[in-house]
């Protein structure tokens, strides 16, 4: 986990306390950023000749991708850090593009 918000932090250029870890079962998203996050999803799948399986599926579908989410405290952005294949990538939710669902689950 530390190696991940080290990654996070050093391409964000924040510090690593900024960063929050939340569960992605807690995360609701607007619709338009759930349309964009499986499209993104999706082309980063088919640039990593991952893409065949998964063209038709959305985000939400695809099981196996491993992907952790993180909330920046002082932007209330949201970093979601996933490994397609064997690169890393992050993909960044706006403040106004996610919230936290009113049912969330304690862990």
């Amino acid at each position: 986990m530390d190696s991940i918000k080290q990654d996070i932090s050093h391409w964000l250029n924040i510090e690593q306390n900024c960063l929050n870890e939340i569960e992605l079962e807690d995360v609701q998203f607007t619709p338009f950023t759930r349309a964009n996050l499986d499209k993104t999803v999706t082309q980063m799948l088919s640039f990593n000749d991952l893409g065949t399986p998964f063209a038709s599926q959305t985000f939400s579908q695809i099981e196996g991708i491993p992907c952790k989410g993180f909330w920046i405290e002082n932007t209330k952005e949201l970093v979601l850090y996933l490994w397609l294949g064997n690169q890393p990538r992050a993909i960044i939710i706006p403040q106004d593009g996610w919230m936290v669902k009113e049912d969330i689950m304690v862990h």
